[in-house]
């Protein structure tokens, strides 16, 4: 008998046991033996959600979509609060020089 992927995924979540030890983690036993393995296990919506840093606030979407951005894709660990407090300071000191000087120079 020829055994597919899908039936091996089948017999996987039927030998699921329900007292897994830890909320992301599943233990499967074998179907014909004694042996067992735990196994990682996330949702889609944790899936999902690996990669980027959730906005903490109403206003914050740009610095959350920043801070992504540099922790996993340029590889620089930054936090949400971090890049806004940048942004935040660099446009504050933007905006008191352009005060200083007139808009015509």
């Amino acid at each position: 008998m020829k055994v597919t992927a899908a039936a091996c995924a089948i017999l996987a979540l039927m030998s699921l046991d329900a007292g897994a030890a830890c909320a992301d983690e599943a233990v499967l036993s074998s179907v014909g033996g004694g042996a067992y393995f735990t196994v990682p296990v996330t949702s889609l919506k944790g899936a999902k959600l690996t990669a980027i840093q959730i906005q903490q606030y109403d206003f914050s979407c740009g610095s959350a979509a920043l801070a992504s951005l540099l922790t996993y894709h340029y590889r620089k660990p930054s936090g949400e609060k971090d890049v806004f407090q940048a942004m935040f300071a660099k446009a504050t000191s933007q905006r008191s020089s352009a005060k200083a000087s007139p808009c015509w120079i």
